[in-house]
């Protein structure tokens, strides 16, 4: 056997071990739940700017009507929402799809998919080796693309957009609890003054907290969709690339002289 083909046993062998390995799946489920946690946090906060949104635009102070200004901030609150809702059920699916990849059963599955790959490799048909190429392409699949795609997601967030997504959740939270008692509350003629000043501050915390919503929208939208099927997508192409060279290499074990039969 050449060091080639000894390198591609032992690298079946430590991918079988793997796959029996918890350590795999516990990383990336912790992963997945703190950002299921992150992203149920930011709608409690958004959502408490929304009630308090809709309080001041359903007041009046005096002639003053708050509704016609806060409109479209609703519109953006409620779309944020909206994104939010999402979010959250992307990263409960993934923490649902790791479990499913962790079973006992799947990495069964896999090691017996494995072993039949390696069988199939000495064999000098091809049809066995196509077949065992799709079985073990789809098991890896099913069994790590999930787990690596939620760890490695959050090692970006980690790095890369933590700071930045907590400053901006920072400034929303205060706009929701600095004016979210007074805001809105309408009042006799005489304080028409001290309503305006009060609503305009408001507005201007809103604005403030309008402007993060963006940066939090892209956040979220990267670390719980568009990241996590980029890794999926790369975890395939590198798995179906090593399932080719496995297939080659199956191919080359034909013993000399066998001719196809036609």
């Amino acid at each position: 056997m050449s060091i080639k083909n000894i390198v591609l046993v032992l690298g079946l062998v430590l991918v079988a071990a793997l796959a029996w390995f918890p350590g795999v799946d516990t990383g990336a489920e912790r992963a997945a739940e703190d950002g299921l946690k992150r992203s149920l946090t930011t709608y409690g906060v958004v959502r408490a700017v929304s009630s308090t949104v809709a309080v001041l635009g359903s007041a009046n102070a005096g002639v003053i009507k708050f509704g016609e200004a806060l409109h479209p901030v609703e519109k953006l609150i409620d779309q944020f929402l909206d994104i939010m809702l999402v979010a959250s059920a992307s990263f409960a699916l993934q923490i649902f799809l790791i479990k499913i990849g962790s079973h006992w059963f799947v990495s069964a599955l896999l090691t017996i998919a494995i072993l039949y790959v390696a069988w199939s490799m000495t064999r000098p048909r091809e049809g066995d080796l196509r077949f065992a190429k799709s079985c073990l392409l789809l098991l890896l699949l099913v069994r790590f693309s999930m787990p690596i795609a939620s760890f490695a997601t959050h090692e970006i967030y980690k790095y890369a957009l933590k700071s930045s997504e907590d400053k901006a959740l920072a400034i929303v939270d205060k706009a929701a609890l600095e004016e979210g008692q007074s805001a809105g509350r309408s009042g006799p003629w005489w304080k028409l003054g001290e309503m305006k000043d009060k609503a305009e501050s408001f507005i201007a915390g809103i604005g403030a907290s309008v402007r993060q919503l963006a940066q939090l929208i892209a956040s979220y939208v990267l670390q719980s969709i568009l990241l996590p099927i980029g890794f999926i997508f790369l975890f395939l192409f590198l798995a179906r690339a090593a399932c080719d060279r496995l297939l080659a290499v199956g191919a080359n074990q034909r013993p000399a002289g066998i001719a196809v039969a036609r």
